[in-house]
């Protein structure tokens, strides 16, 4: 399993005995039937490349790089593969179970990788034990609204979060790879920032068309009217909605000025742009409320440098407005409706978020300290328990306080480490603000959407605090590796004495 890791310092002669057999194959075929050739080459140009440096297609780099690619274009429940399975087979699914299945199997045969505590083990514990007991003390409840299936797919979706979490935290083990890891979401993202600013201008969504490029997909419900706000359609591209697709764009917003920050990549300033364009054509106020978060989080740690950046704002703007015009009028008047955004919030019966609060508040009392159950809340099955568009609020319905202090509990540690850490860092910190920000973001998005139901902004969540994990534990290899070269200076030098 030195694949998994990266290494190997010379080709495997599997390829080469690979290589001799299928040309050999390849001529006895054209001898036989001089078209059963075409049924051979194009398979093997596919896979001898792989075959042939399966050493680095295999290395965690590429799974990782890979797995992001995956999660950011190719959009989740609406596409899946072929396979008369109960459940859909889409791609990122199929990735997902190949990459964690080859984890543990290294996990067991491979000394060079082991498990890492993270740091974040007693909150996890504390969100795991509130989703199980949830569901233990409310199985009446459970069977008799008949949503076991949902309950089910809805720990296990929790726990390949966790997975991947610790997966990423196994592998990526040095700040050079943070930034590698980094560069691939934040280039990923740029690109999906481009399609959605020509989605907003063209109403195309080139996402809506991967069969043409990928026939191996089947499409999973058909093209719907689209979502409009302000009389212009809401962009969704690669996402399952635009808030969702807004938070993905906001996230990504800190860590692509950190990389464009770095000494000669400026390059990565496109990637910025593209990102903070892409979430203002979602048309979102949740996106706007995470970028002031993210604002704010750089405001506190780095008051002076972020002050001297305000005027750029205007050049910003108006490179918007070229960008994609109308987007930021959208915006203004979604915060200010007519009558008042509270009073629109308010009102229409618990078609708005603020006048949910009330009647979900009464349900969660019944059982406040583990909640009605993990996952039970169905709208699609039961009308009746209505969509909170507040993921923390439908957290402590589902999973009382004890699901909502876990949450509160890994958040709080994530950001608090990061904050001290790039108050510490002799480097700047500045990755580690812009990790904060982006999971601050997140927190923040969770009391204006219900997050956790959009897989493809909550698996870069579980990567950035994965990563955030990977500092620390970098940092402490540092430390320790300093201290024991200090250690073995100074026995040196009393030998020498």
């Amino acid at each position: 399993m030195r694949a998994l890791l990266g290494f190997g310092d010379q080709r495997p002669s599997l390829s080469a005995v690979s290589l001799l057999g299928a040309v050999s194959a390849l001529m006895l075929a054209s001898l036989l039937h001089p078209s059963a050739a075409f049924f051979i080459v194009v398979p093997l140009a596919l896979i001898l490349p792989i075959m042939y440096a399966y050493e680095w297609f295999f290395a965690w780099r590429q799974q990782l790089a890979v797995l992001i690619l995956v999660i950011l274009f190719i959009p989740i429940q609406r596409y899946a593969m072929a396979g008369g399975l109960p459940f859909q087979l889409e791609p990122y699914r199929i990735l997902v179970a190949l990459m964690l299945a080859g984890w543990v199997m290294s996990l067991l045969i491979d000394e060079r990788v082991t498990f890492r505590r993270s740091g974040f083990e007693e909150p996890i514990v504390l969100i795991a034990v509130a989703s199980l007991f949830s569901e233990l003390a409310n199985s009446q409840r459970i069977a008799t609204l008949d949503v076991q299936p949902e309950v089910i797919k809805g720990l296990m979706f929790l726990g390949s979060f966790f997975l991947i979490f610790y997966l990423v935290v196994s592998v990526v083990r040095t700040r050079a790879d943070v930034e590698r890891v980094l560069e691939v979401l934040c280039a990923g993202g740029g690109v999906l920032g481009i399609f959605a600013v020509i989605e907003y201008r063209t109403h195309y969504d080139a996402f809506d068309h991967l069969q043409r490029l990928m026939p191996f997909l089947t499409r999973l419900w058909p093209d719907g009217p689209g979502l409009s706000r302000g009389g212009d359609v809401r962009v969704i591209a690669s996402a399952q909605h635009p808030i969702a697709l807004g938070a993905v764009f906001v996230i990504l917003v800190p860590l692509s000025v950190y990389l464009a920050m770095r000494p000669g990549k400026r390059i990565w300033w496109v990637a910025a742009f593209a990102v903070m364009i892409g979430a203002l054509a979602s048309v979102s106020r949740t996106s706007i409320v995470m970028l002031a978060a993210v604002g704010l989080v750089f405001l506190w740690q780095r008051p002076r440098q972020t002050l001297k950046a305000w005027p750029l704002i205007v050049p910003a703007v108006l490179a918007i407005q070229l960008a994609v015009p109308g987007a930021l009028r959208n915006v203004e008047s979604s915060f200010f409706p007519q009558g008042g955004l509270v009073a629109q919030q308010s009102a229409n019966g618990d078609q708005n978020r603020l006048s949910r609060w009330g009647p979900t508040l009464k349900e969660w009392r019944r059982d406040p300290l583990v909640g009605e159950g993990f996952s039970t809340r169905q709208p699609q099955m039961h009308p009746e328990t209505t969509v909170l568009d507040d993921q923390w609020l439908k957290s402590l319905v589902e999973t009382g306080i004890l699901g909502v202090l876990g949450w509160l509990w890994l958040f709080g540690r994530s950001i608090g480490r990061l904050s001290r850490e790039a108050r510490e860092d002799e480097r700047g910190g500045w990755l580690e603000l812009a990790l904060a920000a982006g999971v601050t973001s997140f927190a923040v998005g969770m009391a204006f959407y219900d997050a956790f139901s959009f897989i493809q902004v909550t698996v870069i969540l579980f990567i950035l605090l994965a990563l955030d994990a990977s500092l620390g534990l970098a940092r402490e290899s540092e430390s320790e590796a300093t201290a024991r070269g200090a250690s073995a200076a100074t026995v040196g030098s009393g030998e020498s004495s």
